[in-house]
C-alpha cells in the first residue's frame, strides 16, 4: 500500500474529496497516528465501518477519514490503495499552484524561501502541466496519426464513390 506524508493543504490543492470522517490535525502531537485511507485501501482491507479501525503493518494508526480514489500514476494503471499521513517535518516536496500567465518573480521568491528553509538544498522544481504532456504523448501521437489515416480513408472513399458514380452514370 503506498504511502504518502501531506499537509492539511494537499487536499484542497488537488481537489481531493473527503468521503467520510475527517481530515488528519496537524496541531496533533501524535499526528502518525491519525491516517486517511482512499477507498481502493477500504476496499482492500474490507473495511464496512472504517472511522476509528486500527491498521498495522507496513502501515499504522487509527482511521479518521477516507477519501475518495485520486490517480496518483498514469491513467492507464488502476488505482492504487493508499494510506495518507501528515507529518509537516519530514516533508520532501512541496506543491504550489500558480496562476496562468504567472511572473518568473514568482519562482524567485519561492526560491529564497526554501533556501531558508533548506540551506544547502537546491530547490528543484517541475510543473505538473509538463509532467503530465510528457505522459501522455503518445496518446497525442496516435491520435494525430489516427486523425490522418481516418482523413485519408474518408478521401479514398469519396474517390471511390465519385469514380463507382461516373463508371455506372454512364
Amino acid at each position: 500500500m503506498a504511502a504518502f506524508l501531506v499537509d492539511e493543504n494537499f487536499f484542497d490543492l488537488y481537489e481531493i474529496k473527503l468521503k467520510m470522517g475527517r481530515l488528519p490535525v496537524d496541531n496533533d502531537d501524535d499526528m502518525l497516528s491519525q491516517v486517511v485511507l482512499n477507498e481502493a485501501a477500504v476496499r482492500q482491507l474490507h473495511l464496512s465501518q472504517p472511522i476509528g479501525q486500527e491498521i498495522k503493518g507496513q502501515a499504522k494508526g487509527k482511521i479518521v477519514g477516507v477519501v475518495e480514489d485520486f490517480n496518483y500514476q498514469s491513467l492507464h494503471s488502476p488505482v492504487q490503495p493508499m494510506v495518507i499521513y501528515s507529518y509537516p517535518p519530514n516533508f520532501r516536496f512541496v506543491s504550489v499552484k500558480l496562476d496562468d500567465g504567472y511572473d518568473q518573480s514568482i519562482l524567485k521568491s519561492l526560491e529564497k524561501a526554501w533556501e531558508s528553509l533548506y540551506p544547502g538544498y537546491p530547490m528543484e522544481y517541475f510543473f505538473l502541466d509538463d509532467e503530465i504532456r510528457q505522459l501522455y504523448s503518445d496518446e497525442v501521437q496516435l491520435s494525430l496519426a489516427y486523425n490522418i489515416i481516418f482523413g485519408c480513408c474518408n478521401n479514398y472513399r469519396e474517390h471511390w464513390f465519385n469514380w463507382i458514380n461516373n463508371v455506372f452514370a454512364d
